[in-house]
């Protein structure tokens, strides 16, 4: 049964990923990332680290915000509660995963690779 927490849950999930998006977008067009596809792209392909960050990580994580969104609207159309449920796994769980793929998280490769809690 697809009940009222059902849509709650996943209206949060799609407001989270917004705001997530929304603050993603300031960072990269304020920061050094967009300063270095600026001056030149094959630079930051031929980088590793700058390819994953001004690049992979930034189109990875668009696609899975679109994901998000074109999943809590084919939710929406399904008829059964079943493919609503069915339709949620597979749209939310695609994102979900792109999501912690394209975390630099710090057993990644060095350069990529991010500490839990940086040192300030």
């Amino acid at each position: 049964m697809y009940t009222g927490s059902d849509n709650k849950s996943s209206l949060f999930f799609m407001i989270s990923c917004d705001i997530q998006l929304l603050l993603g977008l300031i960072l990269y067009f304020t920061g050094m990332w967009f300063e270095k596809v600026k001056s030149g792209m094959g630079a930051v392909m031929k980088d590793p680290t700058d390819r994953f960050f001004a690049v992979e990580h930034a189109m990875m994580m668009i696609i899975a915000w679109l994901l998000v969104h074109v999943g809590r609207s084919m939710v929406k159309r399904a008829g059964t509660d079943a493919q609503k449920h069915k339709r949620t796994l597979i749209y939310f769980g695609l994102a979900l995963i792109l999501i912690l793929a394209m975390i630099p998280w710090p057993f990644r490769q060095p350069g990529i690779a991010r500490q839990f809690f940086p040192q300030f």
